[in-house]
């Protein structure tokens, strides 16, 4: 039996007028996968907000760490400096120590010398 095109305007006119029939004749027409997708796509519509919360959530966790961390490093980095600014320090005093320390060397080993100098013209006269 063919179908024509009166008898598709006498199926619509009869749908509107009963809309009730429209869900039978979907079932009817429409495979499962087609009736599943409602209650699919529902589903996959909830799960994808779950996992919106729990990206927010993590999200939310990772920027406080990054945070905690950023506030870290910047302790440590004046830490850092300060002892940095104190080895200088150091580094300094004990520079001018060791120059100190070579100029009394230095004296010392010529007046060493000139005492030698003396002592071995003194036994040369003996």
């Amino acid at each position: 039996m063919a179908l024509t095109a009166e008898d598709l305007r006498d199926l619509v006119a009869l749908l509107q007028a009963h809309p009730e029939w429209r869900k039978v004749l979907w079932a009817l027409l429409a495979s499962e996968e087609v009736l599943r997708m409602p209650t699919e796509l529902a589903d996959l519509r909830e799960e994808l907000v779950e996992l919106r919360a729990e990206t927010e959530r993590r999200f939310t966790e990772l920027a406080e760490a990054v945070r905690r961390l950023s506030e870290l490093f910047i302790a440590h980095r004046q830490e850092f400096l300060a002892q940095q600014a104190h080895t200088d320090a150091r580094l300094t005093e004990l520079t001018e120590t060791v120059r100190r320390l070579s100029e009394l060397f230095i004296a010392h080993r010529q007046e060493f010398l000139a005492y030698r100098e003396e002592t071995d013209r003194r036994f040369a006269e003996l």
